[in-house]
């Protein structure tokens, strides 16, 4: 339930700007493209990496790195998107800048979840041992609350870049 939607937001990125590549609407050289997809397959990786291994030694690391790599990538976007649409340069089409901007959004969203969860995991573990207090209870039902707007914020973007898809093509 966690990993699809982790998978496909490392692969978004690299896919929509090369289908806006592919139309003429972003200005970037082809080489530079590959270069996004090789970041976008070693984030995968990353990603895929601290799914599967929640124990390993390296795992606190990267997920420390994954946190301020996202911060660098919601940065750029946003950047990209500014630039585009208050001048003539990088984006043809307001319509590809103000879905990277949304992205840079969408993205900042998953960190924010990431932050509010942070009680949860601990309390959640000291539940299934069967140790839960009701500080513990507290903890994870206000975890999920304080997530739920974020959630919807995703959801709201999704449906919205989804539409100025489908509306500018």
């Amino acid at each position: 339930l966690d990993l699809i939607p982790r998978i496909c937001m490392t692969m978004i990125l690299p896919l929509g700007l090369h289908l806006a590549w592919k139309l003429g609407l972003v200005a970037i050289p082809g080489a530079a493209l590959t270069v996004i997809w090789l970041i976008c397959f070693a984030w995968l990786a990353m990603v895929l990496f601290l799914h599967f291994r929640h124990g390993s030694p390296k795992h606190g690391a990267l997920t420390k790195f994954d946190f301020y790599f996202r911060i660098v990538v919601i940065l750029t976007l946003a950047a990209c998107a500014i630039v585009s649409l208050t001048s003539d340069i990088g984006i043809k089409g307001d319509w590809v800048a103000w879905k990277l901007l949304i992205f840079a959004g969408l993205m900042s969203c998953g960190l924010m979840i990431r932050i509010m969860l942070k009680p949860f995991g601990p309390a959640f573990g000291r539940l299934v041992a069967g140790k839960a207090s009701e500080a513990d209870n507290l903890a994870i039902s206000s975890s999920i609350a304080a997530t739920r707007p974020w959630v919807l914020v995703i959801w709201l973007g999704l449906v919205i870049s989804a539409w100025l898809g489908i509306s500018s093509i």
